[in-house]
């Protein structure tokens, strides 16, 4: 996931990205926070989900 996370991040420069590597074995949790409140989070491998959030909250 690391890749395309990457990608996201060159694509979309307004966002503030922060990536941890905790383990291999653990599931992706993509957390996404606007104005100081959470907005959502994702859990898992799903390229599409996380583009179409990050897009839909430019």
């Amino acid at each position: 996931m690391t890749p395309k996370f990457n990608k996201l991040a060159d694509e979309f420069v307004d966002p503030i990205y922060v990536g941890i590597d905790v383990d291999e074995h653990v599931m992706p949790t993509f957390v996404f926070f606007k104005d100081g409140k959470k907005l959502t989070v994702i859990e898992g491998n799903n390229y599409e989900e996380l583009r179409k959030t990050i897009e839909s909250n430019k």
